[in-house]
């Protein structure tokens, strides 16, 4: 008993302090506030003196992160901000490099390019980087020999570049070796869910939509809270008859304001499956005031507004899904039928012809493309794939590919001549557009005439 008793007497002795000893420590803690303030002050002049060598690291961290997972649009922001703080430092004009190809826009990556070369970055690394858009791009011939040596360099990610050769491998039809080298990927970073992600989309494109589910589940068990793998999967649920499913998903998919969009079009779909156009048409509505130049939206306002009768109302929508992306051919098919019910028959039998046109375009198209799996080093094949894009597809998709048939063959007249014609069309507005016009077309010269 007597113990019990002594314990928090004991406790107090300890915590006791008295006044001699408070005044002793006065001075002793006095000393200690002016070291740390010296010390900051001492970090705060080093800060300053030095803010162009660390303020720009400070900013290049979020980029470097963002690149990992696969957020190139995020990347340039950061990177943006660094820039602003040090216009001239290296390392982030490599970071903007490395941005803007995976972003995969030819202009900004020639621009980055050179700026890169300007500020003085490392031409063992800027050359790395121009064969990885290379191999993003399709071009294949001379990014081949290189893989294993890329892959085998441990100064770079080994990641980044399965994943632009990846690409380019699908650009060129080149099923077998994309999934070969996926395969790897994944054996060499199983924590990582983008290969899963990228199976999933050539499963889905080869209408396996259960392995391209399963697939979406491991990129989630990997990623949890991933949103575009999100949105993938629950476009499978709409796709395969689960629209009820989808919609749960679609509505918890909407965190990122860059897939916003994509999400509610896929919302509005399964909504109107579900029974539900009213809210189908609201969703879609209110999305498209904070996203007017998407394409997808006004086809999707249209359509509903065709469907639900309101004929004017969805011509106007479609007509502005049209000069968003001229070669929407579901939005023309649609247009032709609400200028039917509106009385305006020539009109629409213009937008029919249309569609007609594309749709043979496009069967001529998939001949071409099932010829080059079998064939993937043709480098015609290629030429009339990537004319028939320009023409009818996406322009961009088509200059990639056109560019692949060169790379293959640099003799490839058509590819030079198609390519002319494109940047002609642009080169009044466009400096970089002549450049490229003028180069094709010195090429196309140079081989056809004797």
């Amino acid at each position: 008993m007597v113990s019990k008793l002594r314990k928090p007497v004991l406790s107090l002795k300890v915590m006791e302090v008295t006044e001699s000893n408070v005044n002793s420590q006065k001075p002793i803690r006095s000393r200690w506030r002016r070291r740390f303030l010296i010390v900051l002050v001492a970090i705060a002049v080093i800060c300053l003196w030095k803010r162009h060598a660390i303020w720009p690291q400070l900013f290049h961290i979020p980029a470097e992160r963002a690149l990992s997972q696969h957020r190139a649009a995020d990347a340039v922001y950061w990177i943006d901000w660094a820039d602003a703080i040090q216009s001239e430092n290296p390392d982030t004009a490599l970071l903007r490099v490395r941005a803007v190809r995976r972003m995969g826009i030819p202009q900004a990556i020639d621009e980055a390019m050179a700026e890169a070369q300007r500020r003085g970055v490392n031409p063992r690394s800027l050359q790395r980087e121009r064969i990885l858009y290379a191999a993003q791009s399709g071009r294949m011939r001379q990014c081949d020999p290189l893989l294993s040596s890329l892959l085998t360099d441990i100064s770079g990610d080994n990641k980044d570049v399965c994943l632009a050769y990846v690409t380019g491998y699908l650009r060129n039809q080149r099923t077998s070796d994309a999934l070969l080298l996926i395969d790897a990927w994944m054996k060499d970073a199983p924590e990582d869910g983008y290969p899963w992600l990228i199976r999933a989309r050539i499963r889905r494109v080869q209408q396996d939509l259960v392995a391209a589910e399963k697939d979406l589940g491991e990129t989630l068990q990997r990623s949890p809270g991933w949103i575009e793998a999100q949105i993938e999967l629950a476009e499978i649920y709409s796709d395969s008859g689960r629209a009820a499913e989808a919609v749960e998903l679609f509505r918890n998919a909407d965190g990122d304001p860059a897939l916003r969009s994509r999400a509610v079009t896929g919302l509005a779909i399964a909504l109107k499956s579900t029974g539900k156009p009213d809210e189908s048409l609201e969703v879609l509505r209110n999305q498209v005031k904070a996203d007017s130049e998407n394409a997808q939206l006004w086809l999707e306002i249209g359509r509903t507004e065709f469907e639900n009768g309101d004929y004017e109302e969805g011509r106007e929508a479609l007509e502005r899904a049209i000069q968003l992306k001229p070669w929407a051919e579901d939005a023309r098919y649609v247009l032709a039928q609400c200028l039917r019910q509106l009385g305006e028959n020539d009109a629409a039998d213009r937008q029919f012809a249309e569609v007609e046109k594309s749709r043979a375009a496009f069967s001529e198209l998939a001949i071409h493309e099932q010829e080059l799996r079998k064939n993937p080093q043709s480098a015609e094949l290629l030429t009339k794939i990537g004319s028939i894009l320009l023409s009818f597809g996406d322009p961009q998709e088509g200059v990639l590919t056109l560019l692949a048939a060169i790379d293959l063959d640099p003799n490839q007249a058509a590819a030079h001549e198609q390519l002319a014609k494109y940047y002609e069309r642009r080169a009044e507005s466009d400096s970089a557009a002549k450049q490229s016009a003028e180069l094709h077309r010195r090429e196309f010269e140079r081989i056809t005439q004797p």
